[in-house]
């Protein structure tokens, strides 16, 4: 492992730390560096501010681990597992959603997003979408999922992250379900339903 590497684990330690006695809003960079033991020059080498140290614990702690291999088929074991990450330091978490929202927010949106347009372009390879319809659509439901998860946060994490998982997997297969069930009356020639 690079000095560089344990450099920033040893902030990001020590802001996970001082988050669980401190609002993250408060926290200085010298509150940091004298937690860990370094200087403000070896803080400002590795990071501008804090907030790219929270993105960075952010993507090493828990994106990283879930993005990587995450598919159609496989979506929701890896959401489970951020879920899980998550509930691990729910005290972390949950102060620095509750104070720093977007940053986290940004980091599941695109994550979602992504998985999202691939999804949506393999299930309407036959229908003609347009680009922005596709775009909507992706963002439509990241808009979904990142507000679920940032709310379960924010609301201290009452429900297990199986319950969760659970849940989100239950809404993507109900709209899976009535997306096929459109689709087969509209090759059948039949009118939707109205609700």
């Amino acid at each position: 492992m690079s000095d560089s590497l344990i450099t920033k684990r040893a902030m990001g330690t020590a802001l996970k730390e001082l988050c669980l006695t401190k609002s993250f809003h408060k926290i200085t960079i010298a509150d940091i560096t004298g937690k860990c033991g370094l200087n403000r020059q070896s803080f400002y080498y590795h990071f501008q501010d804090k907030f790219e140290l929270l993105n960075w614990v952010y993507y090493n702690e828990a994106f990283s681990k879930v993005v990587q291999g995450v598919n159609l088929e496989n979506w929701n074991e890896h959401l489970l597992r951020l879920l899980k990450i998550m509930k691990q330091d729910q005290k972390f978490y949950t102060s620095t959603i509750k104070d720093q929202e977007q940053n986290f927010s940004e980091y599941l949106f695109q994550s979602a997003h992504s998985l999202l347009m691939e999804g949506i372009s393999i299930l309407a390879k036959n229908e003609v979408l347009t680009e922005h319809q596709r775009k909507t659509y992706a963002d439509f439901f990241a808009y979904g999922i990142t507000g679920i998860l940032v709310s379960w946060a924010r609301n201290g994490m009452q429900e297990s992250p199986e319950q969760m998982a659970s849940l989100m997997k239950s809404l993507v297969e109900n709209g899976e379900k009535a997306a096929y069930h459109k689709y087969i009356r509209k090759s059948l020639g039949l009118q939707d339903e109205k609700l």
